[in-house]
Protein backbone atom coordinates (compact mmCIF):
# COMPACT_ATOMS: atom_id res chain seq x y z
CA UNK A 1 0.00 0.00 0.00
CA UNK A 2 1.15 3.62 -0.31
CA UNK A 3 -0.05 6.87 0.59
CA UNK A 4 -1.59 9.38 -2.32
CA UNK A 5 -4.17 11.82 -3.04
CA UNK A 6 -5.86 9.76 -5.91
CA UNK A 7 -8.50 8.82 -3.13
CA UNK A 8 -9.35 12.11 -1.89
CA UNK A 9 -9.59 13.70 -5.31
CA UNK A 10 -12.29 10.77 -6.51
CA UNK A 11 -14.23 10.98 -3.34
CA UNK A 12 -14.87 14.90 -3.36
CA UNK A 13 -16.19 14.37 -7.39
CA UNK A 14 -17.57 11.54 -6.18
CA UNK A 15 -19.84 13.20 -3.34
CA UNK A 16 -20.10 16.60 -5.94
CA UNK A 17 -23.75 17.13 -7.46
CA UNK A 18 -23.47 16.55 -11.15
CA UNK A 19 -27.20 17.46 -12.35
CA UNK A 20 -25.78 20.02 -14.56
CA UNK A 21 -22.67 18.31 -15.64
CA UNK A 22 -24.43 15.38 -16.77
CA UNK A 23 -27.33 17.41 -18.64
CA UNK A 24 -24.37 19.36 -20.48
CA UNK A 25 -22.53 15.96 -21.05
CA UNK A 26 -25.43 14.61 -22.63
CA UNK A 27 -26.41 17.96 -24.78
CA UNK A 28 -22.67 18.02 -26.22
CA UNK A 29 -22.80 13.64 -26.95
CA UNK A 30 -25.77 13.90 -29.22
CA UNK A 31 -24.61 17.09 -30.87
CA UNK A 32 -21.13 15.23 -31.47
CA UNK A 33 -22.99 11.82 -32.42
CA UNK A 34 -25.36 13.32 -34.42
CA UNK A 35 -22.90 15.33 -36.62
CA UNK A 36 -20.50 11.95 -36.56
CA UNK A 37 -23.11 10.25 -38.80
CA UNK A 38 -24.30 12.49 -41.17
CA UNK A 39 -20.16 12.88 -41.86
CA UNK A 40 -20.28 8.80 -42.30
CA UNK A 41 -22.11 9.81 -45.66
CA UNK A 42 -19.15 11.71 -47.02
CA UNK A 43 -16.47 10.29 -45.71
CA UNK A 44 -15.41 6.60 -45.80
CA UNK A 45 -12.10 6.88 -42.69
CA UNK A 46 -14.63 6.50 -39.58
CA UNK A 47 -11.49 7.86 -37.43
CA UNK A 48 -11.24 10.95 -39.63
CA UNK A 49 -14.79 11.30 -39.31
CA UNK A 50 -14.87 11.46 -35.51
CA UNK A 51 -11.91 13.68 -35.20
CA UNK A 52 -13.90 15.83 -37.78
CA UNK A 53 -17.20 16.22 -35.88
CA UNK A 54 -14.94 16.45 -32.86
CA UNK A 55 -13.11 19.81 -34.27
CA UNK A 56 -16.69 21.11 -35.06
CA UNK A 57 -18.15 20.75 -31.80
CA UNK A 58 -14.87 21.93 -30.10
CA UNK A 59 -16.49 25.26 -28.61
CA UNK A 60 -18.88 23.10 -26.96
CA UNK A 61 -15.88 20.54 -25.42
CA UNK A 62 -14.64 23.72 -24.05
CA UNK A 63 -17.45 25.34 -22.70
CA UNK A 64 -18.40 21.68 -20.65
CA UNK A 65 -14.78 21.62 -19.25
CA UNK A 66 -14.94 24.87 -18.15
CA UNK A 67 -17.96 23.82 -16.25
CA UNK A 68 -16.15 21.18 -14.44
CA UNK A 69 -13.23 23.53 -13.89
CA UNK A 70 -15.58 26.20 -12.18
CA UNK A 71 -17.57 23.80 -10.58
CA UNK A 72 -14.24 22.41 -8.61
CA UNK A 73 -13.83 25.99 -7.90
CA UNK A 74 -16.80 26.05 -6.36
CA UNK A 75 -18.52 28.57 -8.86
CA UNK A 76 -21.80 28.58 -9.92
CA UNK A 77 -22.70 26.48 -13.10
CA UNK A 78 -26.07 25.81 -15.10
CA UNK A 79 -26.44 24.26 -18.40
CA UNK A 80 -26.52 26.87 -20.20
CA UNK A 81 -22.94 27.48 -20.10
CA UNK A 82 -22.58 24.64 -22.81
CA UNK A 83 -23.64 27.49 -25.57
CA UNK A 84 -21.58 30.02 -23.73
CA UNK A 85 -19.68 31.10 -27.44
CA UNK A 86 -17.00 33.29 -26.55
CA UNK A 87 -14.13 34.88 -29.02
CA UNK A 88 -11.24 32.84 -27.42
CA UNK A 89 -13.54 29.56 -28.20
CA UNK A 90 -12.13 29.60 -31.31
CA UNK A 91 -9.06 30.31 -30.40
CA UNK A 92 -8.70 27.30 -28.14
CA UNK A 93 -10.46 25.38 -31.01
CA UNK A 94 -7.92 26.72 -33.37
CA UNK A 95 -5.09 26.23 -31.41
CA UNK A 96 -6.54 22.71 -30.18
CA UNK A 97 -7.30 21.54 -34.40
CA UNK A 98 -3.50 22.26 -35.24
CA UNK A 99 -2.24 20.54 -32.20
CA UNK A 100 -4.82 17.12 -33.24
CA UNK A 101 -4.54 17.35 -36.84
CA UNK A 102 -0.49 17.17 -36.53
CA UNK A 103 -0.87 14.33 -34.11
CA UNK A 104 -3.22 12.32 -36.88
CA UNK A 105 -1.05 13.17 -39.30
CA UNK A 106 1.98 11.56 -37.59
CA UNK A 107 0.27 8.60 -37.10
CA UNK A 108 -1.21 8.17 -40.80
CA UNK A 109 2.76 7.99 -41.49
CA UNK A 110 3.89 5.94 -38.35
CA UNK A 111 0.89 3.81 -39.56
CA UNK A 112 2.66 3.29 -42.92
CA UNK A 113 5.52 1.99 -41.51
CA UNK A 114 3.36 -1.65 -40.21
CA UNK A 115 3.62 -3.10 -36.52
CA UNK A 116 6.63 -1.13 -35.70
CA UNK A 117 5.19 2.07 -36.14
CA UNK A 118 1.90 1.03 -34.58
CA UNK A 119 4.13 0.30 -31.42
CA UNK A 120 5.78 3.50 -31.61
CA UNK A 121 2.11 5.27 -31.93
CA UNK A 122 0.77 3.71 -29.38
CA UNK A 123 4.25 4.67 -27.20
CA UNK A 124 3.47 8.59 -28.40
CA UNK A 125 -0.08 8.29 -27.66
CA UNK A 126 0.13 7.15 -24.34
CA UNK A 127 2.87 9.73 -23.39
CA UNK A 128 0.75 12.64 -25.23
CA UNK A 129 -2.70 11.87 -23.61
CA UNK A 130 -2.71 13.23 -20.02
CA UNK A 131 -1.18 16.52 -22.35
CA UNK A 132 -3.88 16.36 -24.53
CA UNK A 133 -6.66 16.23 -21.51
CA UNK A 134 -4.65 18.84 -19.49
CA UNK A 135 -4.69 21.56 -22.43
CA UNK A 136 -8.28 22.65 -22.17
CA UNK A 137 -7.59 23.76 -18.72
CA UNK A 138 -4.37 25.29 -19.07
CA UNK A 139 -6.30 27.37 -21.98
CA UNK A 140 -9.20 28.35 -19.63
CA UNK A 141 -6.89 29.68 -16.57
CA UNK A 142 -5.62 31.91 -19.65
CA UNK A 143 -7.49 32.67 -22.90
CA UNK A 144 -5.02 35.39 -24.16
CA UNK A 145 -2.42 32.28 -24.23
CA UNK A 146 0.30 32.03 -27.79
CA UNK A 147 0.14 28.78 -29.40
CA UNK A 148 3.86 27.15 -28.05
CA UNK A 149 2.73 28.75 -24.36
CA UNK A 150 -0.26 26.47 -25.11
CA UNK A 151 1.70 23.92 -25.75
CA UNK A 152 4.37 23.90 -23.25
CA UNK A 153 2.56 24.84 -20.21
CA UNK A 154 0.63 22.08 -20.38
CA UNK A 155 3.51 19.80 -21.36
CA UNK A 156 5.41 21.13 -18.42
CA UNK A 157 2.60 20.98 -15.69
CA UNK A 158 2.06 17.49 -16.24
CA UNK A 159 4.97 15.90 -16.55
CA UNK A 160 6.36 15.73 -12.92
CA UNK A 161 2.71 14.30 -11.74
CA UNK A 162 2.46 12.02 -15.03
CA UNK A 163 2.22 8.60 -13.25
CA UNK A 164 -0.33 9.98 -10.50
CA UNK A 165 -2.34 11.42 -13.53
CA UNK A 166 -2.13 8.07 -15.39
CA UNK A 167 -2.78 6.27 -12.16
CA UNK A 168 -6.02 8.38 -11.51
CA UNK A 169 -7.33 7.03 -15.25
CA UNK A 170 -6.67 4.20 -14.94
CA UNK A 171 -8.25 3.72 -11.29
CA UNK A 172 -11.73 4.09 -13.32
CA UNK A 173 -11.23 0.56 -14.80
CA UNK A 174 -13.88 -1.15 -13.06
CA UNK A 175 -16.41 2.23 -13.51
CA UNK A 176 -15.67 1.61 -17.41
CA UNK A 177 -16.45 -2.06 -16.89
CA UNK A 178 -19.88 -1.78 -15.36
CA UNK A 179 -20.23 1.39 -18.20
CA UNK A 180 -20.43 -1.26 -20.46
CA UNK A 181 -22.66 -3.88 -18.31
CA UNK A 182 -25.19 -1.04 -18.47
CA UNK A 183 -24.76 -0.88 -22.23
CA UNK A 184 -23.20 2.63 -21.95
CA UNK A 185 -25.68 4.26 -19.75
CA UNK A 186 -23.74 4.83 -16.76
CA UNK A 187 -21.18 6.68 -18.76
CA UNK A 188 -23.60 9.63 -18.92
CA UNK A 189 -22.78 9.84 -15.63
CA UNK A 190 -19.27 8.39 -15.75
CA UNK A 191 -17.83 10.49 -18.34
CA UNK A 192 -19.03 13.36 -15.63
CA UNK A 193 -17.11 12.37 -12.58
CA UNK A 194 -13.74 11.60 -14.61
CA UNK A 195 -13.75 14.87 -15.76
CA UNK A 196 -14.48 16.59 -12.80
CA UNK A 197 -11.66 14.13 -11.09
CA UNK A 198 -9.29 15.43 -13.64
CA UNK A 199 -10.50 19.19 -12.83
CA UNK A 200 -9.43 18.86 -8.93
CA UNK A 201 -6.21 16.83 -9.81
CA UNK A 202 -5.57 20.13 -12.11
CA UNK A 203 -5.95 22.43 -9.07
CA UNK A 204 -3.58 20.25 -7.16
CA UNK A 205 -0.85 20.46 -9.78
CA UNK A 206 -1.22 24.55 -9.59
CA UNK A 207 -1.54 24.21 -6.01
CA UNK A 208 -4.93 25.86 -5.85
CA UNK A 209 -5.98 22.95 -4.07
CA UNK A 210 -4.49 20.52 -1.57
CA UNK A 211 -6.08 16.88 -0.59
CA UNK A 212 -5.48 14.62 1.77
CA UNK A 213 -3.07 11.42 1.05
CA UNK A 214 -4.87 7.82 1.78
CA UNK A 215 -3.76 5.24 1.62
CA UNK A 216 -4.01 3.48 -1.00
CA UNK A 217 -2.84 1.15 -4.18
CA UNK A 218 0.48 2.80 -5.93
CA UNK A 219 0.06 4.58 -8.81
CA UNK A 220 2.35 1.73 -10.51
CA UNK A 221 -0.11 -1.33 -9.34
CA UNK A 222 -2.96 0.68 -10.67
CA UNK A 223 -1.52 1.07 -14.37
CA UNK A 224 0.18 -2.13 -14.13
CA UNK A 225 -3.19 -3.96 -13.08
CA UNK A 226 -5.02 -1.62 -15.95
CA UNK A 227 -2.40 -3.43 -18.73
CA UNK A 228 -2.01 -6.36 -17.99
CA UNK A 229 -6.67 -6.42 -18.02
CA UNK A 230 -6.06 -4.60 -21.67
CA UNK A 231 -3.47 -7.57 -22.58
CA UNK A 232 -6.00 -10.17 -20.97
CA UNK A 233 -9.28 -8.38 -23.24
CA UNK A 234 -7.15 -8.31 -26.47
CA UNK A 235 -6.52 -12.20 -26.01
CA UNK A 236 -9.45 -12.97 -25.26
CA UNK A 237 -11.45 -10.87 -28.23
CA UNK A 238 -8.50 -12.49 -30.74
CA UNK A 239 -9.34 -15.65 -29.55
CA UNK A 240 -12.86 -15.83 -30.03
CA UNK A 241 -12.74 -13.70 -32.99
CA UNK A 242 -9.82 -14.95 -35.39
CA UNK A 243 -10.61 -12.71 -38.38
CA UNK A 244 -9.95 -10.09 -36.01
CA UNK A 245 -6.87 -10.77 -35.14
CA UNK A 246 -5.63 -11.60 -39.43
CA UNK A 247 -7.49 -8.32 -39.97
CA UNK A 248 -5.15 -6.50 -38.01
CA UNK A 249 -2.30 -8.75 -38.77
CA UNK A 250 -3.02 -7.32 -42.69
CA UNK A 251 -3.51 -3.24 -41.52
CA UNK A 252 -0.02 -3.71 -39.64
CA UNK A 253 1.31 -4.91 -42.97
CA UNK A 254 3.03 -7.93 -41.45
CA UNK A 255 4.03 -10.53 -44.46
Amino acid sequence: MDKNIRKSVKKIAFEEPKGVHVKAFVIYFLILSFISFIGMDFINDSNLVVLLSFIVTMPLYLNFVKICLDSSRDILIDTGQLFEIKKYSFKFSLYYTLVLLVFYLFNVILGLIGIFGFIISMVITIYLLPIFIIMPLVFLDDVKISLSDFIMKSAKLIDKRRIVFYGLLCSFLLWFLLGFLTFGILFIWLIPYIYISVAYFYLNLKKEKTFEKQKALSDMVIIVLFLIFMVVINIISFKMYPDSLDSFMKSMMIK
